[in-house]
Parts: C-alpha cells; sequence; structure tokens
C-alpha cells in the first residue's frame, strides 16, 4: 500500500472507460431536475436538518450561482458530463444511477431545465469522487468523529466552494476535456486508487467472459506433482495474470497451456505470486487455504474493489504529506513522506473479538522503556483465570498489584476467587523491560481509545501471514528503525542513542519535534510494493456494510445542505462516546452494522478511578494500557 500521487489528467485514458458503458437514457420530458424531484418527494420537514450538518440551507441550488452556471452549458460541455457519467464504473460507481438526468444527446439541449439538471449532476457526481458517495459518519463513525476538524495544510481541497468549481469546469466551452479534469482532480491521488481502479475494470472483463475457472477439490497440489487439476490451476493463475501466458516461452519450453498435468516450477513460482497478493503462507502448495483463495468468484472480488475504492475517497482529504498509516486487514505500517513510502514493516493488529479501531490522531511522544498497566479485557479475560488457577503466574510474568492509590499489595493477600468485574480494586502493572509485554518503545498519541503503536518481546509473531493477534493496539515490528524516522535528529537520537537510551533501562519520554499524523485504516484491497492488487480476508465483517451502504439510493440532503468540506462529525464531542452507527444507519445497513466484535482497552469495562483525567495522567506517567 502507497499513498503516492497516481493522478491521470489526461481525457485520453478517460476516453477508454466509455466503452465500458452504454449511453444513459432520455431524460423524462418534465425538465424539473431530478434532485429537485426527489426534494420534492422527500422533503426535509420544517425545523429540522440533517444529522450533523446544523440548519438546512435554502435550496442553493436554485440560486444565482446555479442559474449562472446553468447558462454557460453548451452541446461540448453535455458530451463531456455523459462521457464522465460513464466513467465512473472505473470508480466503482454506477452510471446508470445518473439514469433520467441527462439527455442522449446534446440536440436535447434546448429542453426546459436541461442546464440545471446538467448542473447538479455534474455537482452530485464531483461530491461523490471528492468525499464519497456514503457516509463514513455512519460507516466509520471514529474515523471522523475523532479526526481533525480543519483539512490537513498539505490538502488543497478543489471542492472547498462547489459553486466555484462548478464555474471553472464549465468556463471552457472549446475544451471537450475541461470537466474530465476537473472531476479528476477530485478522485484520490494514491497509486491504491489507480490500482483498484485499474483491476476493477480488467475484473470486469473477466466477469462478462465468464469469470476465472474454479479449481477442483481434493488433496493438497505440490510442486512435481501430475494430476488433472493443475491444467484447471495453470488457467486460474492466468486469468489473473499471476501465470503470465508468455513467460515459458520466453525461457524456451512450451506454453504451459499445451503441457501435460504436471506441477511444475513455473506454476509453483505463479502460485507464490498470488500467495503473497493474498496474505496467504507463501510456499507454492496449494492447499485448502490457497484453495479457498483462487474459487473466490470474480463478482466477491469485483465488490471487493467497489467497497474499498469508496474507503479511499474517505480518506484521500486525511492522507498525504508526512504520515503513519496503519492497514489494520493487511496487518502492515508505512511511514510516507510527501507521499512516498520512506519505511514499511509488519504489524501485529487486534484479534476480530478485540479489534483495532479505525481512526486517526496524531503522534506526539515516544516512551522509552514503556510499563503496562493491564487494561480490563486482558485483566478479566486472560489474566484473573490464569490466577486463580496458579497464584504463581503473576511473578512468572513479573506483574504487580497496585491499589487505586498506588500502594503496593502483595498478591498472596489477595482472595482472587471471589474478586471480579464489580469488585476489583486493584491495578496490575508490569515494570519495564525487554521482556515486558510493551517491548522497550511505545508510539504514544493520547487518545480515548488507549491504542498505540509498541514494541513487542513475540517477535515471531511477525512471521506469521495472518497477524491479528493483540487486544488493540499495534505492535511494530523494527520499531527502532521508526523511532529514528519520526525523531528524525541523527544527531541526539541515533540509532546508537537510542539504544544506549533503551539499556539504561529508565523510562523516559521523548517528545516529536513535530507532531505526525497517524491514519488507522481498513483496507482489504489495496496496492503491494510491486504496484499489483493485493486482497485480504474480511477478518473483522466490515466490508458488508459498506457494500450495502453503496447500493442503497444516494442521500441527496446531505449534499444539498452544505456537506461539502469538512464532513463535520454527528457528535461534537471529542472525548465522548462514539457516535450510535446503528442508530444512525438505515433499517437495511443495521444489520451489517450489528459487529461481532468489541472495543478494546477502558471502554470494554473500566475499573474505578481509570476514567478521563487519570487515563491522561498514566499516559503523562508512562502508564500504558493496551496490548
Amino acid at each position: 500500500m502507497a499513498f503516492c500521487d497516481h493522478r491521470q489528467t489526461s481525457g485520453k485514458r478517460l476516453l477508454a472507460f466509455v466503452l465500458l458503458a452504454l449511453a444513459l437514457p432520455a431524460l423524462s420530458e418534465t425538465g424539473t431536475p431530478v434532485i429537485a424531484r426527489q426534494a420534492a418527494a422527500n422533503p426535509v420537514p420544517s425545523g429540522e436538518s440533517v444529522p450533523g450538518e446544523g440548519a438546512a440551507q435554502s435550496p442553493s441550488l436554485q440560486s444565482t450561482a446555479l442559474d449562472e452556471a446553468s447558462t454557460r452549458w453548451t452541446p461540448v460541455h453535455y458530451r463531456a458530463l455523459r462521457r464522465a457519467i460513464a466513467a465512473l464504473i472505473r470508480d466503482g460507481l454506477d452510471p446508470g444511477e445518473f439514469s433520467g438526468v441527462l439527455m442522449s444527446d446534446s440536440a436535447r439541449a434546448d429542453l426546459p431545465g436541461q442546464a440545471d439538471i446538467a448542473s447538479e449532476a455534474l455537482l452530485r457526481l464531483g461530491f461523490m469522487l471528492r468525499h464519497g458517495r456514503t457516509d463514513p459518519r455512519v460507516l466509520e463513525p471514529l474515523w471522523i468523529a475523532d479526526g481533525d476538524d480543519d483539512a490537513p495544510d498539505h490538502v488543497t481541497d478543489p471542492m472547498l466552494d462547489p459553486m466555484t468549481w462548478l464555474h471553472q469546469a464549465l468556463a471552457d466551452d472549446k475544451d471537450p476535456y475541461a470537466i474530465d479534469r476537473a472531476l479528476q482532480a477530485l478522485r484520490p491521488a494514491s497509486a491504491d486508487y489507480g490500482v483498484l481502479a485499474d483491476t476493477l475494470l480488467a475484473y470486469r472483463h473477466l466477469e462478462a467472459a465468464g469469470g476465472w475457472p474454479q479449481v477442483p477439490d481434493g488433496p493438497t497440489l505440490d510442486p512435481g506433482m501430475n494430476d488433472p487439476r493443475v491444467r484447471t490451476l495453470r488457467a486460474r493463475l492466468a486469468a489473473t495474470q499471476d501465470l503470465v501466458a508468455n513467460h515459458a516461452d520466453q525461457v524456451g519450453q512450451p506454453d504451459p497451456a499445451d503441457m501435460e498435468a504436471t506441477f511444475d516450477e513455473i506454476t509453483a513460482a505463479a502460485v507464490r505470486r498470488f500467495q503473497l497478493r493474498h496474505g496467504l503462507t507463501v510456499d507454492g502448495r496449494v492447499g485448502q487455504q490457497t484453495l479457498a483463495a483462487l474459487n473466490v468468484p470474480v463478482s466477491d472480488r469485483i465488490n471487493q474493489l467497489r467497497v474499498n475504492l469508496e474507503r479511499l475517497r474517505w480518506l484521500d482529504r486525511a492522507s498525504g504529506g508526512t504520515q503513519v498509516v496503519v492497514n489494520i486487514a493487511a496487518s502492515t505500517v508505512v511511514y510516507s513522506v510527501a507521499g512516498t513510502v520512506r519505511w514499511q514493516a509488519r504489524a501485529i493488529v487486534g484479534r476480530p473479538g478485540r479489534p483495532t479501531p479505525v481512526f486517526r490522531d496524531r503522534l506526539s511522544f515516544l516512551r522509552l522503556n514503556p510499563s503496562w498497566v493491564v487494561p480490563p479485557t486482558i485483566l478479566f479475560r486472560d489474566i484473573l483465570p490464569e490466577v486463580r488457577q496458579d497464584p504463581a503466574y503473576l511473578q512468572q510474568h513479573q506483574l504487580r498489584v497496585f491499589t487505586a492509590a498506588g500502594v503496593e499489595v502483595q498478591p498472596g493477600t489477595v482472595d482472587w476467587k471471589t474478586t471480579g468485574r464489580a469488585s476489583f480494586p486493584y491495578t496490575l502493572r508490569q515494570d519495564p523491560g525487554p521482556t515486558g509485554a510493551l517491548g522497550q518503545i511505545a508510539f504514544v498519541f493520547p487518545n480515548r481509545h488507549a491504542v498505540y503503536l509498541h514494541d513487542t518481546p513475540a517477535r515471531e509473531l511477525f512471521e506469521k501471514p495472518q497477524r491479528m493477534f493483540s487486544s488493540g493496539c499495534v505492535r511494530v515490528e523494527h520499531p527502532l528503525e521508526l523511532a529514528q524516522l519520526l525523531l528524525d535528529d541523527p544527531v541526539q537520537w541515533n540509532r546508537e542513542a537510542l539504544e544506549s537510551a533503551l539499556a539504561a533501562g529508565k523510562t523516559q519520554r521523548v517528545n516529536l519535534p513535530e507532531k505526525v499524523p497517524i491514519l488507522l485504516i481498513y483496507l482489504t484491497a489495496f496496492a503491494g510494493e510491486e504496484g499489483r492488487i493485493h486482497f485480504r480476508d474480511d477478518r473483522y465483517h466490515k466490508d458488508a456494510a459498506v457494500l450495502a451502504a453503496l447500493q442503497q439510493p444516494f442521500d441527496w440532503r446531505r449534499w444539498q445542505t452544505g456537506a461539502w468540506w469538512p464532513l463535520r462529525p454527528l457528535s461534537d464531542d471529542h472525548t465522548g462516546s462514539p457516535v450510535d452507527a446503528e442508530a444512525a444507519a438505515t433499517p437495511v445497513l443495521k444489520p451489517f452494522l450489528t459487529a461481532s466484535v468489541e472495543p478494546s482497552g477502558p471502554v470494554a469495562g473500566r475499573l474505578p478511578g481509570q476514567r478521563g483525567a487519570d487515563q491522561q495522567r498514566r499516559y503523562q506517567q508512562g502508564e500504558h494500557q493496551c496490548l
């Protein structure tokens, strides 16, 4: 995954997308703007506003500014708009959603209200590309509510003033690609978006041709075996270009399609490429997990691409500049500067029952040799049952017992069998050390989830292809490398200085020279280092809700009431409870938002005295809860 600039401003490329869609149906003879008809059919009740958007503005789409823009429409503009709508297929959006919005040929441009309809359609199209078609405040409420209200300094939003943008898009009636370029500037600039969009087009072609072959079930296929299923395996790998058809010819061997059913090294190499792209054990063998990934229907992958293109549209305005990005679904962490990846490593993230939350914040300091305060979830679910079985468990794991006042208590004086969640007056703390749960360094961005990045003594887990083992925090491979990059001080905080400070064993806070944005995101499809598409299993079961929302009618009130920039949270309480996503969702979405996962850290069951200011005190003192 890389957030480097991938904008394509040439209209030539967009022309290729038009061939994938049919011309739009003719406009209704009423001449009434479609969105105006929706407004009339579903008016906002008097005194009511769209949640989170404040008082509804007047119907500004019929304002003087829109009327003036509507006078600029020419046949060149109408053709460009039709082309842009057809190109939505590459964005994972449905061109048919604009059916009836635009006439089928420029000869009907004189229909009453036609220019107003075209202006509304262009604004709506631009809004979808810039902010997403769905509402992240419902699907990922923590992403919006926990983020900065202001746009990052490095972002220049071309749609900050939609009417100005509309006028600029229509300014040149001679340039057939002016609208294409105006819309392209609204699309996400990341390499991920370009790779996902191109892959989506290729997969739609595959789907139209009947999809890729299904490899029959059977025993594990190993290199060197002779099995008739290998022929199907080759065809399946060739469909997604993991096995290049002419590769064998280049090395002087017959085309794989003409070979006997022998699992040769060329096929094994193709299997390894496929396994790498799907987060599987890379061994060249086709066992049950690899077979299941091979046989995921192309239609499912298309939906997965559409879902993640939408997530990238939510994400784009927060990405760029210097930042740390954790992709939870892929269990990776990336440090990038000005869109260029400078460092990346494997990570360990929250297991499905204790997920790492999707949100964004700013890294502010490092904690060298941090202590660890056992959070409630781990305390009551993991540690107390062990202590009741073996009283020596605390000593074996260097865990000490403290009262709420900070007085240490000998474990033998505590009746562990009768204490429980409702009556546990103690805190368990592990002192700093290389074998401690947090390792020797923590990357801190104080937040209400008590989540952060940290080192770990269990480095063997980084070798696992699937790395969802934590209770919500993110364990980082090679943490000293990331620390050096963030501190950006080769004199005072070079590798030797960091190692010396860690060896001293003293807990130490080191402020970053500047706060660095950190994004904890969830992408089950993304671009790999080699520029090819990668997929991951949806272990948090989030994709279905986004897909369902994409298939719902567009909420015209969301953009008509001025929700351009920024998207304000449903709750203005930055430190309070997250938005009740289930309550805000439509009946269709509610089943998908009832997840089988639960929050980690303090929100899972706080102990007395661990709320609010006390949690901040623990951060200041270097005590951290998550694991």
